[in-house]
């Protein structure tokens, strides 16, 4: 007869919550994130929060790395995760929500050493051969580079 061991897994997950609780209902701020403090941590959020942002089209937030009511708006907007020191100061300053799409005189407030992506050069782009005729061209080279190992091993 086989014995069975049955385990309590109900708290498997804990040290993986993305919010540690601290008392009754009372949730800690983060300490990566203080309130209105410059934080390092804060300025590498708020820069792929504005890469979400560029994608999404949406007005760029200020690299100052500071959290406060327009990095918890754009964490909310984004929808993917929270952060407790946003929740615990929502009431004393709510979250401002970037304006997405962001309008041609909305700017944003990114960093000056925005990336900005050159035009990409198709192959063939400045010279007078297409890329679909290099591509005809090496396919054609490798049949015969096979066409002329299949002779040798024949003559052996």
């Amino acid at each position: 007869m086989r014995q069975h061991f049955y385990e309590d897994v109900s708290n498997l997950n804990a040290p993986y919550d993305i919010v540690p609780l601290q008392g009754l209902g009372q949730v800690a701020d983060d300490p990566k994130y203080p309130w209105k403090q410059e934080s390092p941590d804060t300025l590498v959020l708020q820069r792929d929060l504005n890469e979400w942002l560029t994608y999404q089209k949406g007005c760029l937030l200020p690299e100052d790395g500071v959290l406060g009511p327009k990095t918890c708006g754009a964490i909310a907007a984004y929808g993917q995760f929270s952060i407790a020191t946003c929740v615990n100061h929502a009431a004393e300053s709510p979250p401002v929500a970037p304006t997405i799409p962001c309008p041609p005189s909305g700017g944003g407030g990114g960093s000056s050493s925005a990336v900005v992506l050159p035009e990409q050069t198709i192959v063939g782009g400045e010279e007078k051969i297409p890329g679909w005729m290099i591509g005809v061209g090496l396919g054609a080279l490798a049949i015969g580079a096979a066409l002329f190992l299949s002779g040798k091993k024949k003559k052996r």
